[in-house]
């Protein structure tokens, strides 16, 4: 078999392949394709940067809207592809352009042009270019900057040279700002990495689990390599409070395919970055997770443990409600029915007030319906299955009210198998079986841990000398098996 074109698809992907063989990790793949691409191929730097990261022109123009936010004048992918072509024909791309085509790519804008593009660049734009690799030189040898602060040694020098000495005084000052004022990030680029993760936490309430924990974990490297450079301390906390929320997301998702200590790895994470960030709203998530985490685990004592931390930080959105809910719960699975009941007679008491919107949302909010979910979890663990009935009634009509893009799923079948449990609790079982039907029509990429578990309860109860011989049962159990081999986690390998 001949070897396939230079530059073609299976060029590209058998390049990638080698590349990851040979050691290199997501951060440095598509740049070591977009230099093979302009080496060997003769491709243009930004037409090489797009293939290399495997983009269309029609999705890099969209992109490119999504982040400018300016629906008066919309990029066209003729005109991507004309700023590709600049200076042979096309257009020249202003440095604004050359900008956010680099966020696009996860470069840097200097990157994305060459000395052909120089010749032609005015006089402004190419010294912009030079500062940019200034600035570079110069946090590479940050060191020796750092060194002006506290000399190793003070330089002896003669009374004639008194000028010169304040002239390089002068000069060590000014390289000194250069170097403190320099920045790998700024605040268009924070907020669109926060409208990332806001999309992906959203996107959580109703997608299948895998495929966002993949996009969840490259946001959360994204940001960690951000880290790694250098940035006003203002930035560098708000990249540490990206991170915590992206390694708790991490944690939520991890904790959902099944994988429980790989789930801790993350929530700790979460929590160092949180601390780093001193974030009270961050460490609230964090300890929700957690705590959740632990319940579903089987550790109820730390589940409990770590609700009741969390309830110790202050937070403006409705973490506060949730960690209340997890706490009662738990104390209602430990048998501490009296701490169960306060809880939920706080909740009964706050549920409206919730201080104002969840910074992030989805998977890291709290509805209404999620709510009484959470309420009729902790009735159905105090052997209440009539209270446990009423609430998880009312989360169903709240999550079937709710636009499916919006209605988180995880909770609704959860929520779903608590009423079959009612059910059961309750000696009905038709009713239990009717309740049932719509836990087995969830796509098999969506089966969750948490699920699979809740489904084990429902077969011990069916195990019930009340229960067991039935025709009824027997079906029912058959069919919950069959939905446990299938679910996603067990087939999976996660990502770390």
């Amino acid at each position: 078999m001949s070897p396939p074109k230079p530059g073609s698809r299976p060029y590209l992907n058998q390049l990638q392949a080698r590349l990851v063989v040979l050691g290199f990790d997501d951060s440095h793949i598509a740049e070591q394709i977009a230099q093979d691409l302009m080496v060997r191929c003769g491709k243009r730097p930004r037409e090489a940067w797009r293939l290399a990261c495997g983009l269309t022109l029609e999705a890099v123009a969209s992109r490119f809207n999504a982040i400018r936010g300016d629906d008066r004048a919309a990029m066209r992918k003729s005109r991507i592809w004309d700023f590709e072509q600049w200076p042979r024909s096309g257009a020249r791309p202003t440095i604004m352009t050359l900008r956010l085509l680099a966020q696009i790519y996860g470069t840097t804008w200097d990157r994305l042009i060459d000395l052909h593009d120089l010749d032609q660049m005015p006089p402004e734009d190419r010294d912009a270019y030079h500062g940019v690799l200034a600035a570079r030189h110069r946090n590479a040898t940050s060191l020796a900057a750092k060194r002006v602060l506290v000399p190793e040694r003070e330089p002896a020098y003669e009374e004639s040279s008194r000028e010169s000495l304040l002239e390089q005084a002068a000069e060590e000052s000014a390289d000194l700002a250069a170097w403190a004022g320099t920045s790998n990030v700024d605040e268009e680029m924070l907020a669109e990495l926060n409208r990332r993760l806001r999309s992906l936490a959203h996107a959580y309430v109703c997608g299948q689990p895998f495929p966002l924990l993949v996009r969840t974990r490259q946001l959360r490297n994204r940001v960690s390599r951000l880290l790694q450079g250098r940035q006003n301390w203002q930035h560098t906390r708000d990249l540490y409070l990206l991170n915590a929320r992206s390694c708790t997301l991490l944690a939520w998702m991890t904790g959902d395919l099944g994988n429980y200590l790989a789930a801790g790895d993350h929530a700790s994470a979460a929590w160092l970055c949180a601390q780093l960030a001193d974030h009270d709203g961050a460490r609230t998530w964090v300890r929700a997770t957690q705590s959740k985490l632990a319940y579903w685990s089987g550790d109820f004592v730390e589940s409990a443990r770590l609700a009741a931390d969390g309830l110790t930080y202050r937070s403006s959105d409705s973490s506060q409600v949730l960690l209340a809910l997890l706490q009662a719960r738990t104390n209602a699975r430990l048998g501490r029915v009296a701490e169960a009941e306060t809880a939920l007679g706080l909740w009964r008491d706050a549920r409206e007030q919730v201080p104002g919107p969840d910074e992030v949302g989805g998977v890291l909010g709290l509805t209404q319906a999620q709510q009484h979910y959470l309420a009729g979890s902790t009735h159905l663990e105090l052997r209440q299955p009539a209270e446990a009935l009423a609430e998880t009634t009312r989360a169903l009509e709240l999550f079937e009210g709710t636009p499916v893009e919006e209605r988180f799923y995880g909770a609704e079948v959860l929520a779903r198998i608590d009423g079959v449990q009612a059910h059961l609790q309750g000696g009905e079982l038709d009713g239990a079986a009717d309740a049932m039907e719509p836990v087995f029509t969830v796509d098999p990429d969506q089966r969750l841990d948490t699920f699979v578990q809740s489904m084990k309860q429902v077969r011990l109860r069916l195990a019930h000398p009340q229960y067991r011989g039935s025709p009824a049962t027997q079906k029912l159990q058959e069919r919950i098996e069959e939905y446990a081999v299938t679910a996603i986690g067990r087939s999976l390998e996660l990502p770390r």
